[in-house]
């Protein structure tokens, strides 16, 4: 009966086999070694006391040491059971590698104890596992077990009940079954001290700096730059590269961490992949039709084995992949053909075989990355007492480690593969939100919630009403493939680019728009006062009565005496009426002076205001915060209020002028036409001295002195303000504008990089002959007297 019950045990366990596998071995051992007290509270002896407590083989690993693995083995009960009966058995000797012989009286002491005293022991026994003392290690602390470990003792307990009840039902060959007509009722009890250790997903920000540097690495030994592509250099490498080593470990260590990012597969998952599941030329579902290569991925766990779900994989993560296959096909026949004295052992043939596994863990067997082996890759493992060496995380945590772990050993704690797990659910549900922003449908297609992205990336069932899922299509396999693809393109732009960077508002940028805005705040007062003497000055309107009469002293005036007095006055009023006329032209030029450069002042108070609008509310123009930067780097401790109500930022209208210091005397075309509100192809025409206005205020310089640098090339061409001519900035407002002109660096392409200026916008200016000299010619002036007047 144990071999029978064991095989059954063996042939139909799932993805958590390993553990459980493990664990029977120990429940057995504490179902043994436990005494029940009797009715009158005597502890009767236990069944078998003297049973050792291990070491106890584990199932994986024994499967592996026999040639097979899991699925080879479920698919062989199934064929056994379906040919045989439910009395089934599997090879004695696959059975006892993972249950030892010793341990099968145990199993049929379990059955013969029947179910109700099979409960009590067994509690029994999880109680007192729950009270013992465990030993420490490098994520916790010695003491009380995890409430996790106890359910699984828990689990392997009731999974034996299951499969005694199974056979009682299905056979009655074994007398001793015949109570087992039910599972037994098996309590999970809790620790004293409930310990968790901390899981959770690595920060973004660390695993974009650890593929960064595994990327550097990798082209740095290719001698490649960060564009060049890596497969053509790996062909390209000559063959005692290939035999000297140096890259192995490295592309090893990033196409680990690639896969296990956009992928989000357990670790069984992807170590199973194979060279043959990497399909390189496909066309995905509707509506995308993706093209290109997918992996051809089995989720396992309560999926069943046959189940595949094909994982389109981005251009670049392709050509990872072929590098690293054609690495190892150059490296095996480099090897094979190189000097004997070089190379041991080598290998049987300079040709690879036609499959093998995609994560080798050794280049010359072309062995398959063991399990225990990939987790100490990721998470890293310290060395034992009295040994030097250790493996150092790929990615150490920030957290979670004992808190009696030495400073030193930190950096050997890191995150598990199922922690990289959690992470590429959260970057899918991110790369959904993002690619819906991108991909607006309209009603032509309802739009999906960002966990149904995380979902079928995981191969999970989608969340929400199972009843709402399945009417709506959402079990399909093509829709996992279509989200999956989805998911895996914006987690490899989250990983690699920009979008995956943490921001912040740029506060330098906004605080000096505040500077700016605050600055045309204070010009547009002065004209107002300006507009308002203007209107408070009264115009003389004294009315000019000629007087017609004759004089006190001339009682009798003669005609000639009327007619000159009345020419007279005729003649004063005529001049006075032209004197007033003359001042309200004055008057009326300077109010639409005034009004022009207030119509202009506001124009640009509105666009200051739109662009401090859109730096605050547009993350995509927010600053890039660093990835090595600490974390909380993109806290944002300020709000737009705060910066427009800083008290540096409220000048009074006498310092506006000084707070505006030039940093450079030229303007490009493009600025000079917005400065001077003009067109750009107007600005162009000037440039080759053509269509020039008449009129000198209006003129910016003269056909044979145009002070224009073009040693950058045309699409850089640098006006010299100094050889502008002084007329040509006739308005308080274009001197405004062209003093925040000059007082920041150029903002287009190839002018500034992260905020900074270019070798651009150092480089000097090569002037005509006739500003070669640095004098200004006559009518030119110097930028420092082209601030606001109210500021010199």
């Amino acid at each position: 009966m144990p071999l029978v019950a064991l095989s059954r045990l063996v042939g139909t366990m799932n993805g958590r086999s390993g553990r459980v596998w493990h664990m029977v071995c120990h429940v057995a051992v504490a179902y043994a070694t436990t005494g029940l007290f009797t009715a009158s509270g005597e502890l009767e002896p236990a069944p078998f006391a003297d049973l050792p407590g291990g070491p106890w083989p584990d199932g994986p690993t024994a499967l592996k040491r026999l040639g097979t693995d899991l699925a080879t083995v479920r698919r062989s009960y199934r064929l056994l059971v379906h040919q045989s009966g439910p009395l089934a058995t599997l090879s004695e000797e696959l059975v006892a590698e993972i249950v030892p012989r010793r341990l099968w009286p145990v199993i049929s002491r379990m059955a013969q104890d029947g179910p109700e005293v099979f409960a009590r022991r067994a509690d029994r026994s999880l109680e007192t596992y729950a009270l013992t003392t465990v030993a420490g290690n490098k994520r916790r602390t010695a003491g009380p077990p995890s409430i996790e470990s106890v359910r699984t003792r828990a689990y392997a307990f009731r999974r034996l009940a299951g499969i005694f009840v199974e056979l009682n039902q299905t056979t009655d060959t074994y007398p001793e079954l015949a109570d087992w007509t039910r599972r037994s009722g098996i309590a999970v009890p809790k620790p004293p001290a409930v310990v968790r250790r901390e899981v959770r997903a690595p920060r973004l920000e660390v695993v974009r700096t650890t593929w960064a540097d595994l990327d550097r690495r990798v082209r740095k030994f290719l001698r490649i730059d960060a564009g060049d592509d890596l497969f053509d250099a790996v062909n390209a490498m000559p063959d005692y590269r290939l035999v000297a080593g140096g890259l192995y470990f490295d592309l090893r260590r990033l196409v680990a961490l690639e896969l296990f990012v956009l992928l989000g597969g357990r670790l069984d998952a992807i170590r199973r992949l194979n060279k043959s599941d990497l399909v390189l030329d496909t066309i995905g579902p509707a509506p995308d039709h993706r093209h290109g290569a997918v992996l051809l991925l089995r989720p396992g766990k309560t999926l069943d084995e046959n189940v595949i779900r094909r994982k389109p994989l981005p251009q670049q993560t392709t050509r990872l992949l072929q590098a690293w296959l054609l690495y190892l096909r150059r490296h095996r026949s480099a090897v094979y053909y190189a000097d004997a004295r070089r190379v041991n052992p080598r290998p049987e043939s300079p040709d690879l075989p036609a499959d093998h596994p995609l994560l080798v863990a050794r280049q010359q067997t072309l062995s398959r990355w063991d399990t225990s082996a990939l987790r100490v890759m990721f998470s890293g493992q310290p060395s034992k007492r009295g040994r030097k060496g250790g493996t150092k995380a790929l990615i150490p945590r920030d957290g979670g480690w004992a808190p009696d772990l030495p400073v030193e050993l930190r950096a050997y704690v890191g995150y598990t593969p199922h922690e990289f797990r959690r992470l590429a659910l959260q970057l899918a549900e991110r790369a959904g939100a993002m690619w819906d922003r991108e991909h607006p449908s309209g009603a032509a297609q309802t739009r999906l919630e960002p966990g149904m992205y995380g979902s079928a990336l995981l191969d999970h069932a989608p969340p929400g009403n199972p009843l709402r899922n399945l009417y709506a299509d959402r079990h399909q396999e093509d829709l996992y493939e279509l989200l999956s693809g989805r998911a895996i393109e914006g987690i490899r732009r989250l990983l690699t680019g920009p979008e995956g960077a943490r921001r912040r508002p740029d506060r330098k940028r906004l605080e000096a728009l505040a500077q700016r805005l605050r600055l045309v705040d204070a010009e547009i007062a002065r004209l107002h006062e300006r507009a308002e003497r203007l209107a408070a000055r009264a115009a003389p309107g004294s009315a000019h009565m000629l007087s017609a009469g004759r004089d006190s002293d001339d009682e009798d005036p003669s005609d000639r005496q009327l007619l000159e007095a009345l020419v007279a006055g005729q003649r004063d009023g005529a001049a006075q009426m032209f004197e007033q006329m003359d001042r309200l032209r004055i008057e009326q030029a300077e109010s639409g002076r005034l009004l022009y450069e207030q119509s202009a002042l506001y124009e640009i108070r509105q666009r200051v205001r739109e662009e401090l609008d859109a730096l605050w509310h547009n993350e995509t123009r927010w600053e890039i915060v660093p990835d090595d930067a600490p974390p909380g780097a993109e806290t944002i401790d300020f709000t737009l209020d705060d910066i427009l109500a800083g008290a540096d930022l409220a000048p009074a209208p006498s310092l506006v002028a000084p707070t505006l210091t030039p940093i450079r005397d030229w303007l490009l075309v493009v600025e000079l036409a917005e400065v001077a509100q003009i067109d750009r192809t107007t600005v162009a025409r000037y440039l080759h001295g053509q269509a020039l206005p008449p009129r000198r205020d209006a003129r910016p310089w003269e056909p044979s002195a145009i002070p224009m640098d073009r040693s950058l090339g045309r699409s850089y061409r640098r006006i010299w303000i100094p050889g502008v001519n002084t007329e040509f900035w006739r308005t308080e407002a274009m001197k405004l504008r062209l003093a925040v002109a000059l007082s920041s660096w150029p903002a287009g392409p190839g002018w500034t990089r992260n905020g900074q200026p270019t070798r651009r916008c150092t480089a000097p200016l090569h002037l005509p002959p006739g500003f070669a000299s640095g004098a200004q010619p006559t009518g030119h002036s110097d930028v420092a007297t082209l601030l606001p007047a109210n500021g010199r």
